[in-house]
């Protein structure tokens, strides 16, 4: 009981570094574009954690 409770914590551990890594944004590429719009960045962004 003790084994299958550690290996679904690593898991759940293993799969939550995933996701956290997926959540990045890179904001600072987006406002240095040409012709950027602070309020487009903020809409891509907020869209991008709804």
């Amino acid at each position: 009981m003790k084994n299958t409770l550690h290996k679904v914590y690593f898991i759940l551990f293993f799969i939550g570094c995933f996701q956290v890594n997926a959540q990045t944004i890179n904001y600072k590429k987006e406002a240095s574009k040409e012709n950027s719009n602070f309020f487009e960045i903020v809409k891509k962004t907020r869209k991008q954690f709804s």
